[in-house]
């Protein structure tokens, strides 16, 4: 779910059934993201830039643009392999994929041309940047959280084995305090994490009460000793 920046109340769910969401008349309406003549794949991650654009991170390594709606015409292939993450300060948006990489863009008019790239360790699943702080905050398959630097892509020696069961799927920057960072993840929890210190300050559940059994084939992959609702 990404949150638009220029309109208040719109926003858009991403996933199987991609769907940009306004409030009309005090009730919410959710229609259909329109691909329109472009190359149509899966849509995985999404968030707003600052001048209103949604991209859109998908199964076939592109990057997506949205007007609304509406897919605008400015799509790129950044990764090899699937788009698992997107991360945006300003006009500025940062991705991460299956090939293992950061990739870096400034979303102007040309924002297709990658303006700094990071090798990492693992597969990012959860990612958010600060480029005052020269931070860049990775969550992967593999259950970590790195920390690289966003001037010199390299890995900080700070690095934190997060979330003990399954993949990191959500983080989050305070920009306010960019040391404070929270993750969630396939266990089915919620931390607040202090970098400087390497402590977790705090955890929750997310849901103590565990959902149906799922079926096999069906639903995503999760290590969590309690199934999702």
């Amino acid at each position: 779910m990404a949150f638009s920046k220029t309109e208040d109340g719109c926003f858009a769910t991403i996933g199987k059934r991609p769907k940009y969401w306004t409030y009309n008349d005090g009730y919410l309406e959710g229609k259909g993201m329109i691909m329109g003549s472009h190359k149509r794949s899966k849509l995985i991650v999404g968030t707003f830039l600052d001048n209103g654009k949604l991209m859109c991170g998908a199964s076939n390594g592109y990057v997506y643009q949205f007007a609304g709606k509406s897919c605008c015409g400015q799509n790129k292939k950044v990764h090899r392999g699937a788009v698992y993450c997107i991360a945006a300060v300003g006009n500025t948006f940062m991705t991460g994929g299956k090939d293992k990489r950061l990739r870096l863009f400034r979303g102007d008019e040309d924002w297709k041309t990658c303006v700094a790239e990071v090798k990492l360790l693992a597969y990012p699943r959860g990612l958010d940047f600060d480029e005052q702080a020269d931070k860049i905050i990775v969550g992967c398959k593999d259950g970590v959280v790195y920390e690289y630097g966003f001037s010199t892509g390299k890995k900080n020696e700070t690095l934190m084995w997060g979330h003990s069961q399954g993949e990191i799927w959500g983080l989050d920057i305070n920009r306010q305090s960019p040391n404070i960072v929270v993750t969630t993840a396939d266990d089915n929890k919620i931390c607040v994490w202090d970098m400087e210190k390497r402590t977790r300050l705090c955890k929750s559940w997310i849901n103590a009460k565990a959902g149906a059994k799922k079926k096999n084939g069906k639903g995503a992959s999760t290590f969590s000793r309690k199934r999702p609702n």
